[in-house]
């Protein structure tokens, strides 16, 4: 049985120790008593503000100004209007971005490679979602066309590479059509290894799916394939 000798023996033992904890992702608020709400500190606060894919700085990357140097930029294509059967997925954008509110930037570390993920050279921003009308489909496609043009014509804030790279938020199989093009302009026809819970695409023969047609007709691939991810 344990006297309460003991336990203030403990206790003090234990204070006199200085027990310092490592910061959660990154980042921890400094605990103290405040007398008002005059001395509190929010101006470092690092989850606040706009929810952004894994809180990186939002930058206006549609804004005719163009200021804003950046080498990879996330862009949201809220759009399901293309598919045949169940929507939803235009919710993917805002579910990726709060799935990703635990990661920041300081606390990106990869013990792989020894790296900061998220701050090792490149400048990466989040440019929000491009905006996409839901009444006609092929007027949206135009307009994601012309985000993905604006964005991809800035200038970036290293000299490796002269044109910003693209990761796109979708959104239904549709918003990868506007990403090849894109990537056609600036590159050429490139190789797509494309991860489907369905086949849609075997040996060239076009089983269903509109944005696989548009992308051979186009020409904007090489010779593609599909790999699917569920079997049944």
């Amino acid at each position: 049985m344990i006297s309460a000798l003991s336990i203030l023996l403990l206790a003090s033992t234990t204070a006199g120790r200085d027990i310092t904890f490592p910061p959660v992702a990154g980042y921890q608020a400094p605990m103290m008593h405040v007398s008002g709400h005059e001395s509190i500190d929010i101006t470092g606060a690092k989850f606040a503000g706009l929810t952004t894919f894994a809180n990186l700085p939002y930058v206006h990357c549609l804004d005719q100004d163009g200021s804003e140097k950046y080498d990879i930029a996330i862009l949201g294509a809220p759009f399901d209007t293309g598919v045949t059967a169940r929507p939803g997925a235009r919710f993917g954008p805002n579910g990726i971005r709060t799935g990703s509110r635990r990661i920041h930037p300081d606390s990106a570390w990869s013990i792989y490679n020894g790296k900061n993920v998220l701050k090792e050279w490149a400048t990466i921003v989040d440019c929000g979602d491009a905006p996409l009308t839901v009444l006609d489909n092929t007027v949206a496609l135009k307009q994601l066309d012309m985000a993905h043009k604006i964005i991809s014509s800035r200038s970036t804030n290293t000299t490796d590479y002269t044109v910003p790279r693209l990761v796109t938020l979708g959104g239904d199989h549709t918003t990868t059509l506007s990403a090849l093009r894109s990537t056609f302009k600036h590159w050429g026809p490139v190789s797509v290894i494309h991860f489907d819970s369905t086949v849609i695409l075997i040996l060239g023969i076009l089983r269903f799916s509109e944005e696989v047609s548009r992308i051979m007709r186009e020409s904007t691939t090489a010779p593609s394939f599909t790999l699917p991810t569920k079997k049944g």
